[in-house]
């Protein structure tokens, strides 16, 4: 070694120059002394010995596989690839990135541990968060900040995603909470106001507004909206809307697993002319008041999460007044429903959920109809289906399918049963174009006479299209079916919309809308089709 010899060479010298010194010399005259310095010798350069190739600590022996990931940390650094392995000779610019073996240690097919501050450079380092944050939407990225959904297939999130915005509102921060403020005005026309087959029309000034305020925690939230909508017809403002809805949501988080969510809300709208139940000599549209209070529970065992839900919901019809005088009280109409469901979910990974569900629903009347039998029923619903999450910036929502029963206690109305299928689904199939599939089924009662009511059941396909970045296209067909038990009574209904979107600037949006409606029913004189045009301009903030 060159340190070996260097070190011998210094000692042979040192002793050369002792002897030296121990000899006998003879006594000279004192010499004159040379004061002149020499200049220094030249030196080469040093040159660094070469970087040996690094090797892993002696006390770094390989380690035993790891058990299955029990952690979200865990579950996340597997969603990205953060078990793959490279030789610390690789990191280190060694060609073939070959793994020196160390004595004593026997080698294994196991990957040896990456050594603290030697970069893995056959991984991504970013976190899924951060991964998610620069998708085209950001994956879970929400721009008005739906966080608290207790219902899935009430879920505001996938309508959000299929809205398609070349731009997004703003808001107004006030303190911790955003506000979302929207007012829209604009002018329709109808040929057929009063749905039947006369197809009398009219047109009317529309005026709607709303308001949420949301909070901006990083734990923990609230949400409160306020909204209403005023039509005014030129002929017959019997038609006249008059509706509001207010509505506060919450959401507590225990832990980063477990969260309580609750809502109350209060509104206020108008029965359709084409409703079986409406009367047919009422002067005007009944008033209908519904007051609704809903809990969720949410947690989850790392892959497993269990839902709970239960609500109450109270509606009622205001009387209203008949065409030959009078007053139609509608009591026979009013009722309480009572829900409860249990909903166990299972995550297939990060971005898909299976699960099944099960739900009692309980209706409670306070008068029967004609016929003399309260409608009130008791019922059970069973589902299983698909949960896309928020994880994913292309497909979000659910699709399911199962059975429904909703038995009457009265044993002369027969049940009404059937299978079930709903959907609320966004798919994002370019930067250009959204699908939103839609599918509901319902148990509806009814106070015709030998009847409980229908399973009515609804399926609708919209598409959205960027045709320029500011000018956005809606296209939108929906198809529903509701046969009646115990009467031959079925209805059928084809809806058919076409619409506008031009954002003349971020808080500015004109649009125009067409809507085909085609209704068709056993019961005779009951047929008719109705066209509705509407344009108006939207502001927000």
């Amino acid at each position: 070694m060159p340190g070996s010899r260097r070190s011998a060479v210094l000692v042979l010298g040192a002793a050369a120059a002792g002897l030296l010194l121990a000899a006998p010399t003879p006594i000279r005259a004192q010499e004159r002394i040379e004061t002149t310095i020499a200049p220094p010798p030249a030196l080469k350069p040093r040159v660094p010995p070469s970087r040996p190739a690094m090797e892993p600590p002696v006390e770094e022996v390989p380690q035993p596989q790891r058990a299955p990931a029990d952690t979200d940390e865990e579950e996340d650094r597997e969603e990205v690839g953060w078990t793959g392995r490279v030789s610390p000779a690789a990191a280190d610019g060694m060609p073939g990135g070959l793994q020196q073996p160390l004595d004593g240690v026997m080698e294994v097919d196991e990957p040896l541990p990456v050594p603290d501050g030697i970069p893995d450079l056959r991984r991504d380092p970013r976190t899924p968060q951060d991964i998610a944050a620069f998708q085209r939407p950001p994956a879970g990225y929400d721009p008005y900040l739906f966080q608290i959904e207790l219902e899935p297939l009430a879920d505001r999130r996938p309508a959000q995603l299929f809205r398609l915005e070349p731009t997004v509102a703003r808001g107004v921060r006030i303190g911790s909470f955003v506000l979302f403020p929207e007012a829209e005005i604009g002018a329709a026309t109808t040929n057929n106001l009063f749905r039947n087959g006369e197809r009398i029309g009219d047109s009317a000034l529309e005026v709607r507004s709303n308001v949420r305020a949301v909070s901006d925690w990083r734990a923990h939230a609230l949400e409160f909206r306020a909204g209403g909508a005023a039509s005014f017809y030129n002929e017959f403002p019997s038609e006249d809307d008059r509706t509001y809805a207010l509505e506060a949501r919450g959401r507590l988080d225990f832990t980063r697993r477990t969260n309580v969510e609750a809502l109350v809300s209060h509104q206020i709208d108008r029965a359709t002319r084409s409703s079986r139940d409406e009367p047919a000599d009422a002067a005007a549209r009944a008033e209908i008041e519904t007051n609704r209070a809903a809990a969720t529970f949410n947690h989850r065992f790392n892959r497993l999460g269990l839902q709970l839900r239960a609500s109450i919901t109270d509606v009622a019809f205001a009387p209203v007044a008949a065409i030959g005088g009078g007053l139609i009280s509608n009591d026979e109409r009013d009722f309480v429903q009572r829900d409860a469901a249990v909903r166990a979910s299972w995550a297939l990974n990060r971005k898909v959920d299976v699960f099944a569900e099960t739900a009692v629903v309980e209706r409670e009347f306070h008068a029967a109809p004609a016929d003399g039998i309260l409608r009130s029923s008791a019922g059970e619903r069973y589902r299983v289906g698909l949960a896309f999450n928020a994880w994913d910036a292309t497909v979000r929502g659910e699709i399911s399918a199962g059975w429904g029963r909703q038995a009457p206690r009265d044993d002369r109305l027969d049940p009404v049963e059937g299978v079930i299928v709903d959907a609320n689904l966004a798919w994002r199939a370019s930067a250009l174009t959204t699908f939103l599939l839609t599918a509901r089924s319902d148990f509806y009662d009814t106070t015709t006479t030998g009847s409980a009511g229908a399973l009515s059941r609804l399926v609708g396909l919209e598409a959205r299209h960027a045709i320029k970045r500011h000018l956005i296209g809606t296209a939108g067909l929906k198809y529903s079916v509701a046969p009646y038990e115990g009467v031959a009574l079925t209805e059928r209904s084809l809806t058919a919309e076409l619409g506008l979107d031009y954002y003349l600037h971020r808080d500015v949006i004109l649009f125009g809308r067409y809507q085909h409606v085609a209704f068709e029913s056993t019961a005779p004189a009951s047929d008719y089709t109705v066209d509705i045009l509407r344009i108006g301009v939207r502001v927000r903030q």
